[in-house]
């Protein structure tokens, strides 16, 4: 069960599904024709195409960092790691990522998926939200590709999504699945006034994906990875 923070599919292909029946009593077929479902495997690539430019991975320089990957019992453990992802929100490069990744940081590296790399700085956290915004240093008159922001109150149980980030340090993984349930909340958070209302999928994301995007099918941002809900820490195959 992956867990992130928080329309009709465009140039989406679609097929047809036609059942065949053997209820006629003189043994003929009868066929019944069921509505047009949508198959956005051409849109997937798209969305992907698109997303993994605005995807980063975040490696983070300090004692230990990072929380929220379950080990065995009902209690959430910490699950140390280096190296988390991020999403850039603006072309002057500030990036959106998980608080619980970069709360202990010194050093920030940002590496994007044609291989530039930056050094970053924390401009802002929010643990309540487990969310915060870092900015990697850029040249004189760079820029960046910011991802598009899309509403996650518009998001439904049964919407396709793909989670981007970069897990077990595979840069630029790219998942799909539904999602599951909405309003999730697993006391993961450890602040009094913390806030959980995580998106629930099915999509796959391992350590490593923490402030990884959660996407619609239009390539939009609903949500930042935070959480998997598993006894091993691992995706196991259900959301």
């Amino acid at each position: 069960m992956l867990l992130a923070y928080p329309p009709a599919p465009r140039g989406s292909q679609f097929a047809e599904i036609r059942l065949v029946e053997r209820a006629d009593p003189d043994g003929e077929a009868m066929e019944s024709e069921m509505s047009a479902f949508p198959v956005p495997g051409g849109a997937f690539r798209d969305v992907s195409r698109r997303t993994v430019q605005s995807v980063v991975s975040i490696n983070v320089e300090s004692s230990w960092s990072s929380r929220f990957w379950p080990s065995s019992g009902s209690d959430s453990q910490m699950f140390p790691e280096n190296e988390g992802s991020g999403v850039v929100i603006t072309p002057q490069g500030h990036i959106v990522t998980s608080y619980h990744l970069v709360e202990d940081a010194g050093n920030l590296q940002v590496k994007f998926a044609d291989k530039r790399e930056y050094e970053a700085y924390t401009v802002g956290v929010d643990p309540s939200t487990d969310l915060a915004v870092i900015q990697i240093i850029l040249g004189p008159g760079e820029r960046v590709e910011p991802i598009t922001i899309g509403d996650s109150e518009t998001v439904q149980p049964g919407d396709w999504v793909l989670a981007v980030g970069n897990p077990l340090q595979l840069n630029s993984t790219v998942t799909a699945g539904i999602v599951s349930a909405l309003g999730r909340s697993m006391n993961i958070i450890d602040e009094s006034f913390g806030v959980e209302m995580f998106i629930q999928t099915d999509a796959a994301i391992n350590p490593g994906s923490s402030g990884g995007a959660l996407v619609n099918i239009s390539g939009e941002l609903i949500g930042i990875n935070t959480a998997i809900a598993t006894d091993s820490g691992f995706y196991e195959g259900y959301g």
